[in-house]
This record gives structure tokens, sequence and C-alpha cells, in this order.
């Protein structure tokens, strides 16, 4: 059986709605994936942690012993949870305008 083809026209301003249109689509996405990770109990590996915050693994280390983030251990494994990681960031956003 023969294919069969089609010829499309599209002008310039169909594909700019369209490109709009994607990149809408885009941002719903990125936006629901945020808010699954920040509202879920997702659980962070050492590793995945201090990638987060963008810091050391001893820096992650010294912050658990401190207690400046929680943690949870099984074994020799720790976790922390994503809610904990992201609520440390929150804390500790200042307002660059912000008087002192």
């Amino acid at each position: 059986m023969a294919e069969q083809k089609i010829l499309l026209v599209v002008d310039a301003k169909d594909i700019e709605q369209m490109k709009s249109g994607i990149n809408t689509l885009n941002e719903m996405v990125q936006q629901l994936l945020s808010d699954r990770l920040e509202n879920s109990d997702t659980y962070l590996t050492s590793e995945e942690a201090a990638k987060l915050l963008k810091i050391s693994r001893r820096t992650l280390y010294q912050w658990r012993k401190a207690g400046v983030l929680k943690y949870s251990q099984i074994g020799r494994k720790v976790f922390f949870r994503n809610k904990d990681v992201q609520a440390l960031i929150e804390r500790n956003t200042l307002n660059r305008y912000q008087l002192k």
C-alpha cells in the first residue's frame, strides 16, 4: 500500500501560537513537579541533600550533628526528608533589602 503524503501550510502566527502553548505546558509541568517534590514525603540521601543545598557532604554531616537539619538513619545509611531540606532553605532566605 502506498504511503499518503500530506502537505501542511502553517503561517508564522500559527507557529508562534504553538510555541507559546508548548512553553505554557512546559511551565505547568515544571510547577507540578516542583509542587510534588515540595509537598511529598520523599527522602533524600546525603549525596542528594548536599547537592540540593550546594554544600559538601562534610558540611552536611556537621549540620546534622549540630541539629541544623533533622535526619533519619537506618544502619549506616542517612536520609533527609525533602520537606525538611526545603524548610531549612526557606527559614534562611534573606531579603536583600531587609534592614538590619
